[in-house]
């Protein structure tokens, strides 16, 4: 996987918290055993609906596997590319634009 300065993952939900879900990553000690939780985020249901603060409580949880997957597909569509001049106006456009994002790039 292409080098990240986020948190590793996975992540997940921890229990409820009032109306609040935290999105945590496991951080492990150096003989790799479990130390303890770190919280990536928080988020609320106190503008949206709770149904919706905890989908994108989930949707945050995902999103390094999400990341890893995306960088791993453009890996493999830049080996077996006919035409890698038209990825830019295609889906693989739109998936590297996702990945310069979160390497800091374009917004």
């Amino acid at each position: 996987m292409s080098e990240s300065r986020f948190t590793q993952g996975p992540w997940g939900l921890s229990k409820r918290c009032g109306s609040e879900r935290v999105v945590i990553a496991e951080e492990l000690d150096d003989d790799g055993e479990y130390y303890g939780d770190i919280p990536i985020c928080f988020t609320t249901c106190q503008c949206v609906d709770i149904n919706e603060a905890y989908a994108n409580a989930r949707l945050i949880a995902a999103a390094p596997e999400m990341y890893e997957a995306a960088v791993e597909v453009l890996e493999y569509q830049c080996k077996v590319c006919r035409h890698p001049e038209l990825c830019d106006d295609c889906l693989f456009g739109k998936l590297k634009a996702a990945v310069a994002k979160v390497k800091g790039g374009a917004e």
